[in-house]
C-alpha cells in the first residue's frame, strides 16, 4: 500500500527534524525542507510526484517563501494540496489561520501524536471534499497522467476539449479505461485526449 507522502518545509532544522520523526514513526514519506537549494532537489527528483501534505509555518506562507514558491512552480496542481500549519507560541498565529481559512494547525511542542493526527486529518478532508482541477495549457494530458502515475493514484480524470468530454479510469497509476463521449473507448480514447492540448481537467483521485 502506498505510503502517504509529506513535505515539511521550515527554516529551522530542529523543528523540521521534529516533524520528520514523528511522521516517519507513523508511516507517512516525508521529503524535508530547510533551504532553496533542499527544496530545489526534491523537485528535480520528484518532479511528478506531488505530496499528499504541505507541513509549513504560516510566516513562510504569507510572505511568499521562496522555497514555497518553488514548490509551487514546479506542478500547478501544487497549489491545491492541504497545508499544515506549523505555529509558533501564541494564540495569535491560531486565529490568523483560521481567518484565512486553514483548519490544520500543529502548535509547540509539536507533540508527536498531535503532528500525525492533525495531518492526516487535513488530507482526508482534502480527499473527501476536494476533487484536483485546472486547464491543459497549464498542465499537459501527458504530464497530469505522468503524475498519476508516479504517485500511483487511482480514481477518475475528467475533460473538456472544444465541446468534447473525455474520461480516463486508473488504478495505482495505470490507465485501465477510457471514453469519449461519442462512442470512442479504449485506447483509441487514450490517444485522442492525449493530444487535447486545451481545455479543463478534474481530477477525483480516490478509489475506482
Amino acid at each position: 500500500m502506498k505510503r502517504d507522502l509529506a513535505y515539511v518545509v521550515h527554516s529551522d532544522p530542529i523543528i523540521a527534524q521534529r516533524l520528520t520523526r514523528a511522521l516517519r514513526a507513523a508511516n507517512f514519506e516525508v521529503s524535508s525542507m530547510t533551504t532553496l537549494g533542499e527544496a530545489e532537489c526534491v523537485v528535480s527528483e520528484r518532479q511528478f510526484d506531488l505530496p499528499d501534505a504541505i507541513l509549513t509555518p504560516l510566516r513562510d506562507m504569507e510572505s511568499g517563501d521562496s522555497i514555497l514558491i518553488r514548490l509551487f512552480g514546479s506542478n500547478p496542481l501544487m497549489e491545491q494540496i492541504p497545508l499544515v500549519v506549523i505555529a509558533s507560541a501564541g494564540a495569535e498565529e491560531r486565529r490568523r489561520a483560521l481567518r484565512l481559512g486553514l483548519l490544520g494547525v500543529v502548535a509547540p511542542p509539536y507533540d508527536d501524536e498531535e503532528v500525525t493526527l492533525t495531518t492526516k486529518l487535513a488530507i482526508d478532508k482534502h480527499r473527501h471534499d476536494q476533487a484536483l482541477f485546472g486547464t491543459m495549457s497549464q498542465l499537459s494530458v501527458a504530464d497530469l497522467l505522468q503524475t498519476a502515475e508516479v504517485g500511483r493514484r487511482s480514481g477518475t480524470v475528467s475533460f473538456q476539449h472544444d465541446g468534447e468530454k473525455g474520461r480516463v479510469w486508473l488504478l495505482d497509476g495505470r490507465v485501465i479505461a477510457a471514453q469519449i463521449q461519442g462512442g470512442i473507448e479504449g485506447k483509441e480514447a487514450v490517444y485522442e485526449i492525449a493530444i487535447w492540448e486545451t481545455g479543463t481537467f478534474e481530477a477525483a483521485f480516490g478509489s475506482v
